[in-house]
């Protein structure tokens, strides 16, 4: 039996995959097999993130997935430092990911 997170991660997998991403999991990180990759539980030095993606592996976003009625307070600041965390990652001339919040009805 699934729980409501593994049915959700499952189809935030499915959407990323439909959108070109290569969804991976951390510890088969494999940025050379697709020019996007979304890697699931990316650590960061507050927690993870559920996703980060990357586009020829610079950090160009973050997917965090939150029960319907959740106050995103917060999600702005761990995507704001996201880059900070993870810098060998970052291009060198972004110190920020950029906040888009969007309800995804799934």
């Amino acid at each position: 039996m699934t729980t409501p997170e593994q049915r959700t991660r499952h189809n935030i997998d499915g959407m990323l995959e439909l959108a070109g991403w290569g969804v991976q999991d951390m510890k088969a990180m494999d940025f050379a097999a697709s020019q996007g990759v979304a890697l699931r539980e990316f650590p960061l030095k507050a927690g993870f993130a559920d996703y980060m993606l990357f586009v020829e592996r610079l950090a160009v976003g973050i997917v965090e997935a939150k029960k319907k009625g959740t106050t995103l307070s917060g999600v702005d600041t761990k995507c704001g430092a996201a880059c900070k965390d993870s810098n060998s990652f970052c291009d060198t001339n972004s110190t920020t990911l950029e906040v888009v919040s969007r309800s995804l009805d799934i």
